[in-house]
Order: structure tokens, then C-alpha cells, then sequence
């Protein structure tokens, strides 16, 4: 299972809650599937628009650690030796004992084009695996963001993503990743920036949701899947995987009172 969340705000202000459950099918190394189980959202309009982000989590299956993808910059895990001494600058950071003895390694990209991804690994000293990976690129246009409509366009991006693994059973899992980015965003010719942060967070792995007991189109947005699902108050009531921050109580509040909720509340549909 995992729990998506994502809020996003234009010059200070909200504009976008949006919470998803999916069934995750994954390996260490990317998100290779995400089937949608239900989801909510709040919007607030920023100068009379609202701003969507209508399909975040499929960008975040792009992010492959092993293998290249040209909708993301690369990282030293893609990399033989020779090409890692090519690409890269590393060293030994510092080093901690907890369980078992860590070294963290810094990585710097030699290209500063922005098609590499700088950042740090935490590694198991015992099996050389990575316990975290931190990932950050500064305008960046090497991203796998799209503007919505033609007339506007996206100057650059910057991201930053930290993939964080346990150990069970001495096998190694995917526990969550958590991430926030930075757009430039072109619009009726101004300049928007906009910041969005977020988790996908990983749980009660081999017990995957049971799917929809009904057809739908699974390449669709995941707005589309929010509005077409009727509200469903058993299963938020049954599946809230972490506590809400204070923070995030007000937010509610707030698209609540100044925006539009969806599939909130059985509403019958009202502001779909």
C-alpha cells in the first residue's frame, strides 16, 4: 500500500491539498506501478485561477535509480566506475554507528548543465547498501513537469527527493520518499513560482488494496479517478496512516472556507 500526499502554494499561499492511497507495485530502485485506490483534494483559486497538479505521482515512477529515463537528471547509481569518476566528484563525508556503521558519501555532478542531480548517499558499511539517498538539482528544464495548456510554459525546476529504505528480514524496502520542487512557471505573461512538497509513503507491504470492483480508464489523471469515485467515509475512517499536523488541520480549514473540498464529505457531488 501507499499513502500520497502533496500541497502546493503560489507566493505564499495555498492553492492545492491532495491526498491518493494506492496499490504500489515497486523494486528498490523505481516505483513501477501505481494503481489507484481512492483519494481527496482541496483547491483554492490564486488571482481568480486555479492551479492543479494533475498527475505528480506518475512523475515520480519516471525516477529510476539503475537505469537513465530522459525525463529526469541522472544520479552516480546509473554509472559504472569509469563513468562515475567521469561524472562525478565524491567523497567521504562523515561516518556514525547506530545498529550497524554508516558512512555517508557526497556526491557533486562535474556538469553544471543540470542534467545531474548532486546530493548525498547513506550506506551500510556491512552490505554497501544505500539506507537513504538524497537527491537536488537547482533550474533544472531536464524535469518531468508539463504545463497544463499551451499558452503557458515552465522555465525551469528545481527538486529535491530523499529516498529512504529498512531492512527486514534481511532484505532491503523502499519505506518512503518524501520530496518538495520549485517551478517557474510562465502564465498570461508573469512569472509564478511555485512550491510544492510531499510523501509517498509505503506500508503493509504483500498486502496490497483490493482493486476497484468496477472498469475504468487507469491512464487517466488522478483528479479524473478523485472526482469519478463517490465518497467513501468508511475507508478514510479505516485508513489514516499517519496523524495530521496541526499545520495541515488549518490548511483544511482554510481551502474549506476560501476554495472548494473534494470527496471530503458526501456531498452527492455538488462541487465536483
Amino acid at each position: 500500500k501507499a499513502y500520497y500526499f502533496l500541497e502546493t502554494e503560489i507566493s505564499g499561499q495555498p492553492v492545492e491539498l491532495l491526498e491518493c492511497y494506492y496499490t504500489a507495485k515497486l523494486n528498490n530502485n523505481r516505483i513501477q506501478e501505481l494503481g489507484f485506490k481512492n483519494g481527496r483534494v482541496g483547491i483554492a483559486p490564486f488571482i481568480d485561477r486555479y492551479f492543479v497538479s494533475l498527475d505528480i505521482s506518475k512523475a515520480f515512477t519516471m525516477l529510476n535509480l539503475l537505469y537513465p529515463d530522459l525525463r529526469m537528471p541522472s544520479n552516480p547509481y546509473q554509472f559504472n566506475t569509469k563513468q562515475l569518476k567521469k561524472n562525478y566528484l565524491l567523497h567521504l563525508e562523515s561516518s556514525y554507528d547506530s545498529i550497524q556503521p554508516v558512512y555517508i558519501i557526497e556526491f557533486i555532478a562535474k556538469n553544471r548543465e543540470g542534467h545531474f542531480f548532486n546530493g548525498k548517499v547513506h550506506v551500510s558499511k556491512s552490505n554497501f547498501l544505500p539506507l537513504k539517498l538524497e537527491l537536488r538539482i537547482q533550474n533544472t528544464t531536464h524535469h518531468p513537469f508539463r504545463p497544463l495548456f499551451p499558452n503557458s510554459s515552465i522555465r525551469s525546476a528545481s527538486m529535491q527527493i530523499n529516498k529512504n529504505f529498512e531492512f527486514k528480514n534481511d532484505s532491503c524496502y523502499v519505506h518512503h520518499v518524501d520530496f518538495n520542487y520549485t517551478l517557474l512557471y510562465d502564465v498570461q505573461n508573469q512569472t509564478r513560482t511555485v512550491n510544492s512538497k510531499g510523501l509517498m509513503y509505503f506500508y503493509d507491504y504483500h498486502f496490497p488494496f483490493y482493486p476497484p470492483l468496477y472498469a475504468y480508464n487507469t491512464e487517466t489523471d488522478d483528479y479524473r479517478k478523485i472526482t469519478g469515485l463517490s465518497y467513501n467515509e468508511l475507508f478514510w475512517d479505516l485508513n489514516t496512516v499517519l496523524d495530521y499536523s496541526k499545520s495541515m488541520k488549518l490548511k483544511r480549514e482554510y481551502f474549506e472556507r476560501e476554495g472548494v473540498l473534494i470527496n471530503y464529505k458526501n456531498d452527492g457531488n455538488q462541487n465536483q
